[in-house]
């Protein structure tokens, strides 16, 4: 794993998003009142296809793979004269057969590790893109979950989760429908059985992940789109575009857009959210799920 080494780093604190395409590794650290953290790498490990290709468990090949892949991050932080780690498994490794195995093999290598469930998930998604502020309202679009969380006055974090990510609703919902129209009526009445309640009251909507689906919006690229706001008019008058496909028409958009399985499901769910919580426009931001790990262990007294 090739980590960037230009940029020397203090006393800090290194973190781990263990998610079912990749594993994201972040450093950070706290600034005064405000916590700091840095993306360092993206590997590609593919823990959802591997437990697919699988029958639900984690191969003893990318069990090797991935201990291989945890000694050299923390080669990188002892380095740095970093001794914490903090990790986190989401979705894939919730589902899998042998995740004590797996937790097992991470904790070996000196991460304080744990696997979050919904409302944990989305109480840290909430974390990594507001360091704890009030009066906002977050969503996290993942390959095989969506959360959303929220926190008004001074009252906790409110956080819920919905299993079907973006990969598994393109495939409930979009692949095989004979057009957008279908897919998105059939999605909006999964989200509306699931999704009951958003507060009215918050000051913002952040949403994270959701760069590709704002690009396909605004016909930019994801760097143009990343911490500005995609009004609700212009998502809008993409969907309508959508809505006026015939069949073929559909189908060549689905064959030949990048990441359409992505698009499609991030649409209707964005769509979704500001009309649940009457926004008319959402921040899209770019943070990694590590960073709600950092921001968490200085809150309660990591130093």
């Amino acid at each position: 794993m090739n980590i960037p080494r230009q940029v020397m780093f203090s006393k800090d604190v290194c973190a781990i998003d263990f998610g079912s395409k990749n594993f994201k590794f972040v450093i950070g650290r706290k600034i005064g009142v405000d916590i700091e953290s840095d993306l360092l790498k993206k590997e590609p490990m593919g823990l959802g296809q591997e437990l697919l290709d699988h029958n639900g468990v984690i191969s003893k090949k990318k069990m090797e793979q991935i201990d291989k892949v945890l000694g050299e991050f923390k080669e990188h932080c002892q380095q740095r004269d970093i001794t914490t780690i903090l990790g986190v498994g989401t979705s894939a490794i919730r589902s899998a057969k042998n995740r004590d195995e797996l937790a097992e093999l991470i904790r070996a290598n000196g991460i304080i590790f744990e696997i979050a469930q919904g409302k944990r998930e989305g109480d840290i998604s909430y974390l990594s893109v507001t360091n704890g502020a009030t009066n906002q309202l977050v969503s996290d679009m993942g390959s095989r979950s969506f959360q959303y969380s929220y926190k008004i006055g001074d009252g906790d974090i409110i956080s819920a989760s919905l299993k079907s990510g973006y990969l598994i609703a393109y495939e409930e919902y979009f692949a095989k429908a004979k057009s957008f129209s279908a897919g998105r009526s059939a999605f909006q009445k999964h989200l509306k059985d699931n999704i009951h309640k958003l507060p009215k009251k918050s000051d913002i909507y952040i949403a994270l992940a959701s760069n590709t689906m704002a690009a396909f919006v605004s016909g930019g690229s994801k760097l143009d789109v990343v911490n500005q706001f995609l009004m609700k008019k212009h998502l809008h008058k993409k969907i309508d575009y959508l809505n006026g496909l015939g069949h073929k028409e559909y189908k060549v958009i689905q064959s030949t857009t990048p990441k359409i399985n992505k698009i499609l499901p991030g649409l209707v769910f964005i769509e979704f959210m500001l009309k649940l919580s009457g926004h008319d426009k959402v921040m899209i931001a770019e943070v990694e799920l590590p960073s709600g790990l950092i921001v968490d262990y200085f809150a309660n007294g990591g130093s």
